[in-house]
């Protein structure tokens, strides 16, 4: 801050022309840049910053690899159970791990939680020598049922529950007289 506030005093005694001359420079040295403004250019043409893109490109690995897989619905019992048994052996590695930010894989009750890792989290994660390893191998039966075509990644299914025939009673106490169906024996 010290430095910027420097720079801005030193400027503030240039010339006008001289003013115009460093500007242009800043912006062929900078792509197209204005010294002490937000850049002009769209998001996708701006420098790289290493960092970000690490922390973006795990993020996408990880939520491609793990997270998409444990939110998938299946009508198929089979798969819902190994699904449900591989989010909670996963969710309780990681939270064991006690990582700076919670990261929680699939959903549950409340809805989805975020599993994408800020800079801390991800120190640690790429730090850990088995995490990863250990969280892909116990992903194993969940990939085994996609190979086998149980599920498709993007797949879910809608939920209604239907009344059993069998189990419906008939009762007099809806609006006007009309009859509505209970559950009931």
């Amino acid at each position: 801050m010290a430095k910027l506030e420097a720079e801005r005093t030193e400027r503030s005694s240039w010339s006008d022309a001289r003013i115009e001359r460093e500007d242009v420079n800043f912006s062929r040295k900078h792509l197209s840049s204005r010294w002490g403004k937000e850049p002009l250019l769209p998001f996708h043409i701006v420098q790289w910053d290493p960092m970000h893109g690490l922390h973006n490109e795990f993020n996408a690995l990880i939520s491609e690899a793990v997270h998409e897989h444990l939110t998938i619905e299946s009508p198929d019992k089979e798969v819902e159970a190994v699904i449900e048994n591989t989010k909670k052996r996963i969710n309780a590695l990681w939270k064991a791990k006690q990582l700076p930010k919670f990261i929680q894989f699939g959903r549950d009750g409340k809805g989805e939680h975020s599993h994408a890792l800020n800079g801390p989290a991800a120190k640690v994660v790429l730090r850990d020598p088995t995490l990863i390893i250990d969280t892909i191998e116990m992903m194993a039966p969940v990939y085994a049922l996609m190979e086998q075509g149980k599920y498709q990644l993007g797949q879910s299914v809608q939920t209604v529950k239907v009344h059993d025939p069998e189990r419906v009673r008939w009762s007099r106490k809806g609006r006007k007289g009309s009859e509505v169906p209970c559950s009931g024996p």
